[in-house]
């Protein structure tokens, strides 16, 4: 016996399981508060990032739906890429061989999954260009006309 007693008489409950539960509870809704969970069109259930787009769930799919995603049927209607989801949503990621990341999805997603693996590519693609000895500027700057030759330093003699 540790000296102190409990009491458990049905006039007074113990309340201990229940407090436990509400606070097991709560602790559940604060922490779940920054996600959200968006079915797959087969019913499996994805954990995304509050202000998650269909990039974010196709890369937790797999990093190959990601890199070709084109775009989302999202409960039935199509979507961008710029989507945002909501919890619940039912996501169906349209992907096209033709389509390649682009820079500008690093701001359009909310997990560090898709992130990372939006970087493994651009580095990637890097150095393949590097490997083959190619110019690595934006396309931007790939379109302009190279800089004019300096001035020749030959001197008449």
């Amino acid at each position: 016996d540790r000296g102190g007693s409990r009491d458990t008489s049905p006039t007074r409950p113990w309340r201990a399981p229940q407090v436990a539960d509400e606070f097991i509870e709560a602790a559940q809704m604060e922490l779940l508060a920054d996600q959200i969970f968006c079915f797959t069109p087969k019913g499996d259930i994805v954990p995304l990032p509050r202000g998650s787009s269909p990039l974010d769930l196709a890369y937790a799919v797999h990093s190959s739906i990601g890199n070709r995603c084109a775009g989302a049927r999202v409960n039935g209607r199509l979507q961008s890429i710029h989507a945002v989801l909501r919890n619940g949503d039912r996501v169906e990621v349209l992907v096209s061989s033709q389509v390649e990341p682009q820079q500008s999805w690093l701001a359009l997603v909310a997990s560090g999954r898709a992130r990372a693996e939006l970087r493994r590519f651009f580095n990637a693609k890097r150095r393949a260009v590097r490997a083959a000895g190619g110019d690595i500027r934006l396309p931007a700057l790939a379109a302009l006309p190279p800089p004019p030759p300096p001035p020749s330093t030959v001197r008449a003699t």
